[in-house]
């Protein structure tokens, strides 16, 4: 890795920062069979996530402090959570347990991403935390403040009558630090600015987390569910009324599916297996599917007064053809599945400041990278596997490189440049056979200092990442790994996927403006193999001379569009799809002459840009500088002469340019490196960091 990546040399000073501060006796557990201690620090993808979503947040820039004081604040609302769960410093599994949300499947949400959208879909899954009740004046209705380890906000719910029994404030089940797993909401966001903040309007679909390493939780277990098992199930019981408690192991979650004429019916099944080896199908149908999400393979469910239906009575009114069914008085509590953790090595051999990548060893894989003499510093680090044995990366202290990735991987983050993304050629075939519920699919290989990998991004509709083009640096989160019918190696990104996130950093908002993440170099220093954001300040000349074309272009992706024999119809030839009228934007392309201003520095160099940095240097929208005369235009571009600006610079491809610039024509037939502006603000006077 490039030392000269301030960005990356930023986070890893900010994840020690946060270490340092939150590494105290009551945030540390001892390993016993390794003898090392293990902190609870926040992962170097978690840092990186949550400085990109500031810079969104404020794109007119931020200093250092202001980052580190929301890194800070962030950090310390997750471990005010994980203390509500623990309790007064009583450690317990929930820990592991909690770092298992990608177990649930793509559906998971946030608390911060409810309240951000205003939207909660009726299929997300909340994993959540009880972190205050209180009973409405006047009323027997339960107002629940929940909060997760992934927010900063937390979010009020009404709690379903069903429950109410089941709150009480010193010995009840449902208390504060209780988790929950809840789906189904629907969001009743604030009526005006001053009002109720969003609430979640109350849902049956809540499933209890229990841990059996808790003495209360254990003790229920016991004393209601282990009487019963599936083989006890009377049929003369079942008329009289009587109320069956099991306690089962979930087998298999199987696929949704639908029934009736006209296939409205949804039916999900979900198989449990008893102490005793007698596996009975629970049914779920219609909007009672979303249970499963709640539930994952291998974890243990107790149910409570389940609706039993049969098909006949056989001997000894033992009740023949079974299978459960949730009811309107049914309650789901849930032991989750703790996965195998496996120790991988850490070989820190960076400096503090340093923004040298620590070395990864698993078992017999070779993952180590020598990048300095330095002696090393190791450490475990638990990394846990899921149900079907991928290893969760989410919470993985250092960053990882192209080399490091792996078969059977999730929570995968990568930072490097794009070196190629166009949609898949066979698009319809592609996205029908491994992902349906999405319709489009392009894929991006990304290249870091260990080498490249190519990566397939799906999305529900069409390109949702924004503007991103060959030779720019991205950061990609929430990447998942899988074996191949070939044997090799695939890895996927999906736009719905729980901590995805893809995000152009060439071209990022706030880090031209934002100091502490980037540094002027000279433009004699600019490379077309530099694997960094790399920043000028330059003046701007020329602009009059090589002209300013106007063309419209596709909002998601910012590529231009051609028009189609329908009038207020485009085609977007990257996209791949046509497009109306209020889908395009009108934007700027040109291309000027650079000349540095880094002392003393004279280089000169012709760069082309569009969009945003266009609009930029010219300082003018596209409409205004098209309602005037060519006349207007040429003096107004020439007014504009040693202009001053901050650029990110990056190597595009002349032949890109120009099958843009023709939407669809032929290109060069070599590629030739070609200098383009990724983003660009006028340089302040004043500024003496060059």
């Amino acid at each position: 890795m490039s030392a000269d990546d301030v960005f990356v040399t930023f986070v890893e000073s900010a994840r020690r920062m946060l270490c340092e501060s939150f590494e105290t006796e009551q945030h540390r557990e001892c390993d016993a069979t390794a003898g090392r201690s293990q902190s609870h620090g926040p992962s170097w993808s978690w840092v990186c996530t949550r400085i990109l979503t500031c810079c969104k947040a404020y794109p007119s820039g931020v200093t250092a402090a202001i980052l580190l004081s929301e890194l800070y604040e962030s950090w310390l609302a997750r471990e005010r959570v994980e203390r509500c769960v623990k309790g007064k410093g009583r450690p317990g599994p929930a820990h592991g347990v909690r770092r298992q949300k990608q177990m649930l499947g793509s559906k998971v949400t946030t608390i911060d991403s409810i309240l951000e959208r205003k939207f909660v879909p009726l299929e997300a899954v909340l994993d959540a935390v009880i972190l205050d009740i209180q009973l409405l004046p006047g009323t027997n209705s339960y107002l629940l403040t929940l909060g997760d380890t992934w927010s900063f906000n937390s979010i009020e719910f009404y709690l379903h009558r069903k429950f109410y029994d089941l709150v009480d404030p010193t010995s009840g089940i449902l208390r504060k630090g209780r988790e929950i797993r809840l789906t189904g909401c629907r969001l009743r966001n604030a009526l005006s600015a001053g009002s109720v903040p969003p609430r979640l309007l109350p849902t049956e679909y809540v499933i209890i987390l229990l841990d059996e390493e808790q003495d209360e939780d254990l003790f229920l277990l016991g004393a209601q569910f282990c009487s019963d098992n599936f083989s006890s199930i009377q049929t003369s019981s079942i008329r009289a009324g009587l109320e069956y408690y099991f306690y089962a192991r979930v087998d298999e979650i199987e696929a949704t599916g639908v029934q009736g004429l006209q296939e409205q019916v949804k039916q999900q099944r979900l198989t449990l297996c008893d102490d005793n080896g007698v596996s009975l199908p629970l049914v779920l149908w219609n909007e009672q599917v979303s249970i499963c999400s709640l539930l994952s393979q291998g974890s243990m469910v107790a149910i409570e007064r389940p609706l039993i239906v049969y098909e006949q009575e056989g001997e000894n009114n033992r009740a023949i053809g079974v299978w459960f069914e949730y009811g309107n008085r049914t309650r789901l509590y849930t032991v989750p599945y703790v996965p195998v953790a496996e120790q991988v090595t850490v070989e820190d051999t960076q400096p503090r400041m340093s923004s040298m990548t620590p070395n990864l060893l698993e078992h017999d894989l070779d993952w180590s990278r020598t990048e300095t003499g330095q002696s090393a510093s190791v450490s475990q680090v638990s990394v846990p596997r899921d149900p079907q044995g991928s290893l969760d990366f989410n919470f993985f202290p250092v960053r990882l490189l192209v080399e490091n990735v792996r078969p059977k991987m999730t929570n995968v983050a990568l930072y490097g440049m794009v070196t190629f993304l166009s949609p898949l050629p066979d698009l319809e075939s592609v996205v029908k056979r491994n992902f349906a519920a999405y319709k489009s699919a392009y894929l991006l290989r990304i290249q870091d200092c260990s080498g490249a990998l190519d990566i397939r991004l799906y999305f529900s509709d069409q390109w949702s990442a924004g503007e991103i083009h060959v030779g720019q640096i991205a950061f990609v989160g929430g990447i998942f790994t899988t074996v191949n019918s070939n044997g090799g190696m695939d890895c996927t990104w999906t736009e719905k996927q729980g901590g995805a996130l893809v995000v152009n950093m060439t071209q990022l908002p706030a880090l031209l403006s934002t100091a502490c993440l980037h540094r002027i170099v000279p433009l004699s220093k600019i490379s077309s193999s530099s694997l960094t954001v790399q920043v000028c300040r330059v003046q701007i000349k020329n602009l009059a001379q090589h002209g300013v074309q106007v063309k419209f272009c596709h909002i998601p992706c910012g590529h231009p569009v051609v028009g189609l024999p329908v009038p207020g119809r485009w085609s977007c030839n990257y996209c791949r799809r046509a497009c109306e009228t209020k889908e395009t934007v009108l934007t700027f392309f040109s291309t000027a002459l650079l000349v540095d201003v880094y002392p003393g520095h004279h280089t000169q160099a012709y760069a082309s840009c569009s969009g945003r940095a266009a609009a930029e240097v010219l300082q003018i929208s596209p409409d205004d500088f098209c309602s005037w005369s060519e006349i207007e235009q040429g003096m107004y571009l020439y007014s504009l002469e040693n202009e001053e600006f901050l650029v990110t610079l990056y190597y595009g491809f002349q032949e890109e340019m120009n099958a843009l610039q023709s939407a669809g024509g032929a290109g060069s037939a070599t590629p030739a490196p070609c200098l383009k502006i990724g983003q660009a603000i006028k340089a302040d006077p004043g500024r003496g960091d060059v």
